[in-house]
């Protein structure tokens, strides 16, 4: 648990790859947590799923995915998170509409979350008209990640709100 704006709550960064155009067609996911440990998992396709055409973005095979989990498990592990958790993405509305469509694919329903977008915290601390992507945060910050890396940009999401905490009041989108 980490207080960020007088708020007890665990925040988990999070990002989705996307095999194709599809909003729901999530490949792959990342976690990262307050003590700096990461998940990631590449997901199968549903069957009804136009193959995967991102490899040139993010490096995940059709045949990676062919083999990845189960999109359940990730769905599953989101339901088990703790009730004071935020999931922060940055540019939540492509990850949160990627989810969500996702389960609408997978016939799940929708789960009760609360999101925070860490792209909106940075365009509001350094201005709309500087560059404020994944990559351009992380120089910022001085991380060394692998972009596109769906944990390393979750690590990203994260560290953006842990920096920012202190200055930016904090607003949750809840569903």
């Amino acid at each position: 648990m980490t207080v960020y704006s007088g708020r007890m709550t665990t925040y988990v960064g999070i990002d989705f790859e996307r095999a194709n155009n599809h909003k729901g067609s999530i490949c792959a996911y990342g976690l990262a947590f307050d003590d700096g440990s990461l998940e990631k998992q590449v997901i199968a396709l549903h069957a009804t799923m136009p193959a995967q055409e991102a490899t040139r973005f993010h490096g995940i095979t059709a045949e990676e995915t062919a083999n990845g989990a189960p999109f359940l498990e990730l769905y599953s592990r989101l339901a088990a998170l703790p009730e004071d958790t935020v999931l922060v993405a940055h540019d939540l509305k492509m990850d949160r509409r990627s989810f969500f469509a996702a389960c609408t694919v997978w016939g799940l329903p929708k789960l009760k979350l609360t999101w925070l977008d860490s792209l909106k915290v940075a365009q509001r601390q350094l201005g709309k008209q500087n560059k404020t992507g994944v990559a351009t945060m992380a120089k910022r910050l001085k991380m060394t990640i692998k972009h596109h890396d769906p944990s390393h940009d979750a690590l990203v999401a994260l560290a953006v709100v842990k920096h920012y905490a202190g200055v930016d009041p904090l607003y949750l989108v809840k569903d």
